[in-house]
């Protein structure tokens, strides 16, 4: 027989049905639970604190890069949160440029933070995410 796996709060972390799932904690929303397991007649209790995890910062890879007039070059975006770990949310934030006669930045799906020189000059291009924002340098140079 499978052990059998509980939440009190299923509201706060759910916890893992299928065989392959179980154990397998998810944390929904901030708060307390109790997370339950029990194996033939044996059952073991822990109290899970659930926080929610806030962006820090965002830094944009690379910070200053060479954009050729006519061509295009990528730029990504990588967050850094309150619980220690870093994820690329690319895709996530909103990509601005400073100067739209100069180059053109993507917020479309699959080519976000992709940078498309215009003009020779310099652009300032940002990311942002609710209240954190970096920004980067692009170069934009003729070929």
């Amino acid at each position: 027989a499978d052990g059998i796996w509980t939440s009190s709060a299923a509201d706060i972390a759910a916890v893992g049905a299928s065989r392959h799932e179980a154990g397998l904690i998810t944390g929904t929303s901030a708060g307390r639970t109790e997370i339950s397991a029990s194996f033939d007649g044996v059952s073991e209790h822990m109290t899970l604190d659930v926080i929610e995890r806030t962006l820090n910062s965002i830094r944009i890879i690379p910070t200053a890069a060479a954009v050729p007039v006519g061509a295009a070059r990528a730029f990504s975006a990588t967050g850094f949160f309150s619980d220690g770990t870093q994820r690329d949310i690319t895709r996530d934030v909103t990509w601005t440029i400073s100067d739209h006669d100069r180059a053109v930045i993507s917020n479309r799906a699959g080519s976000e933070g992709l940078v498309t020189g215009l003009r020779p000059g310099t652009a300032t291009l940002s990311a942002m995410l609710g209240d954190r924002s970096a920004s980067a340098t692009a170069n934009l140079e003729v070929d």
